[in-house]
């Protein structure tokens, strides 16, 4: 079954732990973004109001390196800003979350509040029940662990599920 990891990232700590996992799985990797500039600490500021207003934001043109219907998984990848999920990632699950075929969640986060319920937030957007979902912390000496985890669960379910 092909795998396929979508992320957004600000600081790139999304996009690192995106990346490990693909190169693990054999996954595809694709980034998402809608084109604002959310460097420095204006940048930072206006993507926690975004993100505690819950806006949706336009999405760039997102170019799969195969049809969604080709991939078995597909695993959306999010930073956590001020206790939500970034704005990109909103949109992308409420725009394309119907069309995917199973689902897992990564966040990373900055504190030790794992935010969870943004799993079921999650869920809600796409309207898809995950299969696996891990939350991360960069930094933190259980990381490692948490990713083999994840790493684990998704590729089980990935060889359980036939397609």
């Amino acid at each position: 079954m092909k795998t396929l990891l979508v992320y957004y990232t600000r600081t790139g700590k999304t996009e690192t732990a995106a990346k490990e996992i693909a190169s693990r799985i054999g996954g595809d990797l694709v980034r998402i973004d809608d084109g604002r500039d959310r460097k420095g600490i204006l940048g930072f500021i206006l993507a926690g109001f975004d993100s505690v207003s819950e806006r949706s934001t336009g999405l760039l043109p997102v170019e799969l390196p195969a049809p969604l219907a080709d991939y078995g998984l597909v695993v959306v990848c999010s930073p956590v800003w001020a206790a939500r999920l970034s704005p990109v990632v909103r949109t992308f699950l409420s725009t394309y979350g119907h069309a995917l075929p199973a689902a897992a969640w990564l966040l990373t986060r900055a504190g030790t509040n794992a935010y969870e319920t943004l799993f079921d937030a999650m869920d809600s957007l796409s309207g898809n029940r995950r299969i696996a979902a891990v939350s991360l912390q960069p930094g933190d000496h259980l990381y490692g662990g948490m990713l083999d985890a994840f790493v684990r669960e998704i590729s089980g379910a990935a060889g359980s599920s036939g397609k």
